[in-house]
């Protein structure tokens, strides 16, 4: 009876799903976060050593680290300065290149943690 039935069925109509199951608000805020959590707990044991790492091998971690910070730096600031001064001229003065350079440093503020 069943292929009956599918045999009759147009073949633009839909066919029946399984119904998802649905989270409740208080459920999706309890997973907020959940991954940020799980790796900075993973990473845990680690973060002594990248400081300590600094004072062997008589500073080439440091080296690494500054060059790392100075490249990323400059790679963030040039695109926020032209797109500032864009910004600048067609919002006739509303967002300027600080607005661009604050929220770039914010994003990558947020980005590191």
């Amino acid at each position: 009876a069943a292929s009956s039935r599918e045999d009759h069925r147009k073949e633009d109509e839909p066919t029946p799903q399984r119904k998802k199951k649905c989270m409740s608000f208080a459920q999706m805020l309890s997973m907020l976060g959940k991954g940020i959590k799980e790796d900075v707990s993973a990473r845990k044991p680690y973060y002594a050593q990248d400081w300590t790492e600094v004072s062997r091998h008589k500073g080439r971690a440091l080296t690494r680290i500054i060059a790392a910070a100075v490249y990323v730096f400059f790679a963030s600031a040039f695109p926020a300065i032209a797109f500032g001064e864009q910004l600048n001229m067609e919002t006739g003065g509303q967002m300027t290149i600080h607005h661009t350079l604050l929220s770039t440093g914010m994003c990558g503020i947020i980005q590191s943690v």
